[in-house]
C-alpha cells in the first residue's frame, strides 16, 4: 500500500506555512513592540556627545521630531564653548542657517563704542551744536560730525575760515587714533561760480582735502587711517529746492567708522555711507 498523502491547505500549500506564517507575525509584533517602547539612555548620550565633541571640536546634532527624543538636545552645535543652536526651514527640515555668535558680539561693541563716542562729542560740543557749528548723526555704527559751509569756508573756496581750525583740532583730540576717519565734502546742485575750480567735484575734494590735513596737522591721527572723498551734489541730505535746503548740503563730513581697518576697506568699497 501507498503512505498517506498529508492534507494540503486550500491552494495548495503545505500545513507548515500556516504555523511558520503565524511565528512570523508574532516575531515581527514582538520587535515592532521593543522599538515603540526603546528610549535612549539620556546621560550614555551626552557622554557619548562630549567626547565627540572633544574629539572633532563640534559634532552636529539633527533635529527628532519623535516622541522619544532626549529632552534639551535640540539641533545644534554641541563644541568646547557651549552649545550654538541651528535654524531649520519647517518644511524640508534642513538647516537654513547658523547664527555667527562672533560676528554678532563684534557689531555689539562696535555699536557700543560709537554710542560712548556720540555721547563724548555731545557733551564736549554741547555750545557748538546750540550754535549750529557743527551737527552729529550717529549711522549704524558710524559717527558722522558735519561742519556747514557757513562756518568752514567762504562761498566758492576751499581754505578753512580762522574759527573753524581750532573747532576741527578740538574734535579730532576727543577721537581716538586707531580709529578709520573719512573726510567727505560736498556741494549743492548749483554750478560752481568761482573760476577757481571746473566743477562742483573739484570744490568737494578741495575743501574735503582742507579738512584733512587740518586733522593731519595735529599728528594725532595716522594718515593710513585717513579717507578723503568729494561727492559734489550726488548725496544731498535734503532736496535742492529752496536756498535753505542748498545750505545745508553744501557740508563737510568726518565720518568715524567703528571696527578694524579690513572692514573699513570693505564698507569703502560700498561707498562708505548709504
Amino acid at each position: 500500500m501507498s503512505a498517506p498523502q498529508a492534507k494540503k491547505l486550500p491552494g495548495g500549500l503545505p500545513p507548515w506555512m500556516a504555523t511558520f506564517a503565524d511565528l512570523m507575525a508574532l516575531m515581527m509584533t514582538f520587535f515592532v513592540l521593543l522599538f515603540a517602547y526603546s528610549k535612549v539612555e539620556e546621560e550614555k548620550f551626552k557622554q557619548m556627545a562630549g567626547s565627540m565633541a572633544e574629539a572633532f571640536g563640534g559634532v552636529q546634532y539633527i533635529k527628532s521630531n519623535s516622541e522619544d527624543s532626549v529632552p534639551g538636545m535640540e539641533a545644534g552645535v554641541m563644541s568646547r564653548t557651549g552649545f550654538t543652536p541651528l535654524q531649520f526651514d519647517p518644511k524640508s527640515g534642513r538647516i537654513i542657517s547658523q547664527p555667527l555668535q562672533g560676528a554678532q558680539q563684534g557689531q555689539d561693541r562696535h555699536d557700543r563704542e560709537a554710542e560712548e563716542l556720540l555721547k563724548e562729542l555731545q557733551d564736549a560740543l554741547n555750545e557748538d551744536i546750540e550754535a549750529g557749528a557743527v551737527a552729529l548723526e550717529k549711522k549704524e555704527h558710524d559717527i558722522v560730525i558735519r561742519f556747514p559751509e557757513h562756518v568752514s569756508f567762504a562761498s566758492g573756496r576751499a581754505d578753512l575760515v580762522d574759527r573753524a581750525i581750532p573747532l576741527i583740532s578740538r574734535i579730532v583730540g576727543l577721537i581716538s587714533s586707531d580709529r578709520m576717519l573719512i573726510v567727505a565734502g560736498h556741494t549743492d546742485d548749483r554750478p560752481v561760480a568761482s573760476g577757481m575750480f571746473k566743477s562742483n567735484w573739484g570744490l568737494s575734494a578741495a575743501r574735503a582735502a582742507s579738512v584733512a590735513e587740518q586733522i593731519l596737522s595735529k599728528r594725532h591721527i595716522d594718515p593710513s587711517r585717513l579717507v578723503v572723498a568729494g561727492y559734489a551734489d550726488t548725496r544731498p541730505i535734503v532736496a535742492n529746492d529752496t536756498a535753505g535746503h542748498r545750505a545745508r548740503n553744501r557740508r563737510v563730513e568726518i565720518i568715524v567708522r567703528q571696527g578694524t581697518e579690513e572692514s573699513t576697506d570693505s564698507n569703502q568699497n560700498e561707498g562708505f555711507l548709504n
